[in-house]
């Protein structure tokens, strides 16, 4: 069972397993805060272990949110020893191909 809650500045989603005996905090690569808990531990538990772990996460949230990049077309990238432009063509799938030194 998952549900949405918010720790001061931290927004964060709560999952509940019953196989679980630790709170687990996690920061995903989009910079969200994903906990899970042991089914029957209070709510405020679970928050007062987000506060106490609260430098570490902004810390983390920030770093994370810095790395994902957004592609946008014209990027230039190293690749295969020699720059490359970025062409974003939208379609049904995801896949990469160079033509002409042009990843599209």
């Amino acid at each position: 069972m998952k549900t949405a809650g918010k720790v001061a500045q931290i927004p964060y989603t709560l999952t509940r397993r019953r196989s679980s005996k630790n709170i687990v905090l996690r920061v995903n690569d989009f910079g969200q805060v994903e906990v899970s808990a042991p089914f029957l531990t209070p709510k405020a538990m679970i928050e007062e272990f987000i506060l106490a772990n609260e430098e570490k996460l902004l810390a983390r949230m920030a770093e994370r949110r810095e790395r994902h990049h957004h592609y946008t077309d014209g990027d230039r990238f190293l690749y295969e020893g020699r720059y490359t432009e970025l062409s974003v063509v939208h379609g049904s799938t995801y896949h990469i191909t160079e033509q002409d030194g042009i990843l599209r």
